[in-house]
């Protein structure tokens, strides 16, 4: 500790300047620090003829000191007067409130907290209980009345404190999330340090019973922390008084938490399933009163039904003045959105119904074409009704055209036809030109033969493409994605006017690829057939005859029993083309190559097969000669 400071006097003349008063006050001012005082002779202050007064102190005002002082007190806010409430009245209260209320309750202030959690608030939590569906009384009494509704109501872990805990053990009162359970809701093998353990913790401590529901075998789970506590407190008794007592009640509390954990378990049920209930009358109430307030609006129950799911009506909250006056504009404007909807629907019908009287008409128009590919490119009906010159026919609410109006449009519809059979033909052999280059440049040049020379060779004349279109590796699948047709141009036009009668075809409807036109060769390839002499009839008449060798079942003993029923490996040609395309699609921007395809050439019919009767003749029976034939 450092030494004590003395005060030190400079000199005599200091010592008398501090003794003189005046000169003290006209000292410098590091020698007058402080609140300076003004002294004055007790003879002058005892002269009753002097006139003046002592001067009085003033105090410093400032803008800030001269408002406060007015307005109106600070308003009390509303925990503080809920404080105030007298206790006999804060008692009646607590009574009417459910557990889940008064657990909020009790965390509002250190107040309430601990006046709840004190015995004092036993008989509040009581009936509170009574109030929340019944919950029933436990037989272990070491659990207190708050931690049971923390128990049952809490959404918080135990351990961790993490909010959305949702996974409870009534049987080891234990709430937490799911990784803490796993590192303490363990079995007793698991336990490391079980040696550390008292020898009687285990009949002292709550255990939770868990089956698989196979084998019959039953797990033992303890609560980890419980474990520790209560092993503690019996090294703490052993060899005294209390040692016997405390194993005792242990053993009371185990047996009646083991007890509870059933019943809290079946009350959790029966309340789970009475909320639900609640909620549904609930939501039927929100929903009758709603459908009876827009039936007085106007709305119909067929329109309510149209709404009757929307979030804003399947609520289980009851219907307020409040709250209708903020559902109101909204559920207006979903009834008249949905009307204005039907609306454009039932115009949209008549327009289409008027739309299909002109099919007789179009049937006469595609009939007069006389040479068959000029018809296979006459426009589908659902492009037909697109036309400027057929509109007119169909689409004012009032039309009803007649014989001349038919015949008066004729030429105005067979020139458009026209127009759309060259545009959907011209965009057509371009992609397939295209498509076609770009093969070859990803496959690298090869050398002209007879069978690829539309394949190496640049595509400029129109009769090439036109050739192109016709040869089997020009096959165009149809638009819609449920049907596996292929068919060559234009002959897929034919398909698509029967397939497609929803939708009208667009131009880029009908494509080929690069690794399409590479497929079907591979494929046409693998049944020992030519590109130039191969239609799609003669590949559609050879059935499920292709196999891909990748995608064979690995082992034949077992590809009856485990692959037939849910792997299809045998296809037709259109089948392995799609198969190669989505399982063996080659790279965009290498070689279009796939991986073999071995072909089964269709078995030659049996002669039973040709002659359905059962009977064969035999050339070498007399029977032959005599026309009869031989039972086989």
């Amino acid at each position: 500790m450092p030494p004590r400071k003395k005060r030190v006097v400079a000199s005599a003349d200091a010592e008398e300047t501090l003794d003189d008063p005046q000169t003290a006050t006209a000292g410098s001012s590091r020698a007058s620090k402080g609140k300076q005082v003004k002294f004055q002779d007790p003879e002058e202050s005892d002269d009753g003829d002097t006139d003046e007064e002592p001067a009085t102190k003033k105090r410093k005002t400032t803008a800030t000191t001269l408002k406060k002082g007015k307005g109106k007190a600070r308003k009390p806010k509303k925990l503080e007067l809920f404080q105030a409430v007298p206790l006999d009245v804060l008692v009646l209260i607590m009574e009417e409130l459910d557990t889940k209320t008064l657990l909020a309750m009790s965390r509002t202030c250190s107040t309430f907290r601990s006046r709840l959690h004190s015995d004092q608030g036993a008989a509040a939590w009581k009936c509170a209980r009574a109030n929340t569906g019944e919950i029933p009384d436990l037989q272990a009494k070491d659990l207190e009345e708050w931690m049971l509704a923390s128990l049952l109501f809490d959404s918080t872990c135990h351990i961790c404190h993490k909010n959305r805990a949702q996974t409870v053990d009534y049987v080891l009162r234990a709430r937490g999330c799911a990784s803490c359970m796993r590192k303490n809701s363990v079995r007793r093998e698991n336990m490391k340090d079980e040696a550390r353990f008292h020898r009687t913790v285990w009949e002292c401590v709550p255990e939770s019973k868990w089956s698989p529901g196979y084998g019959g075998e039953v797990y033992l789970f303890y609560w980890r922390p419980t474990v520790y506590a209560v092993s503690e407190r019996l090294f703490a008794l052993d060899g005294k008084p209390g040692f016997d007592a405390y194993l005792e009640e242990r053993r009371k509390v185990k047996a009646g938490a083991t007890a509870d954990g059933v019943t809290l378990a079946q009350w959790e049920s029966r309340y789970t399933m009475k909320r639900q209930d609640d909620k549904a009358d609930a939501t039927a109430s929100r929903k009758q009163k709603i459908k009876e307030k827009l039936k007085e609006l106007g709305y119909s129950e067929q329109e309510f039904r149209l709404i009757e799911w929307n979030k804003l009506v399947d609520q289980p909250r009851d219907l307020t003045d409040r709250i209708w006056n903020t559902l109101k504009p909204q559920l207006v404007h979903l009834l008249e959105t949905e009307r204005e909807l039907r609306r454009q629907n039932e115009l949209a019908q008549a327009m289409r119904k008027r739309a299909e009287k002109l099919q007789p008409f179009y049937n006469g128009l595609h009939a007069s074409i006389a040479s068959d590919s000029a018809r296979s490119l006459f426009p589908p009906f659902n492009n037909f009704l697109l036309f400027n010159n057929v509109k007119p026919l169909y689409e004012p609410e009032d039309a009803d055209p007649t014989l001349a109006d038919l015949n008066q449009a004729r030429q105005g519809i067979l020139s458009e036809a026209d127009a759309f059979a060259h545009a959907i033909q011209r965009a057509f052999l371009g992609r397939l030109v295209k498509a076609n280059m770009d093969l070859r440049k990803l496959d690298g040049a090869v050398a002209t033969t007879s069978s690829n020379r539309y394949v190496d060779a640049p595509l400029v004349s129109a009769n090439d493409a036109f050739a192109l279109a016709k040869e089997i590796t020009s096959v165009v699948k149809c638009p819609k994605d449920w049907c596996s047709t292929y068919a060559t141009f234009p002959a897929i036009l034919d398909h698509v006017k029967v397939c497609c009668t929803t939708s009208a075809l667009t131009e880029d409807a009908l494509s080929t690829t690069p690794a399409q036109i590479a497929a079907v060769r591979h494929i046409v390839e693998s049944a020992a057939k030519k590109v130039s002499e191969t239609s799609t009839a003669s590949l559609y008449a050879l059935g499920r005859a292709f196999v891909c060798t990748e995608c064979n079942p690995k082992d034949p003993l077992l590809g009856a029993a485990s692959w037939s029923g849910n792997y299809i490996y045998t296809w037709d040609w259109a089948g392995m083309l799609k198969h190669l395309l989505k399982q063996h699609a080659p790279p965009a921007n290498g070689p279009q190559s796939f991986p073999p395809v071995h072909f089964t050439p269709p078995a030659a019919p049996s002669p039973g097969q040709a002659n359905p009767g059962g009977f064969v003749v035999d050339s070498d029976s007399p029977q032959s000669s005599k026309g009869e034939g031989a039972a086989v």
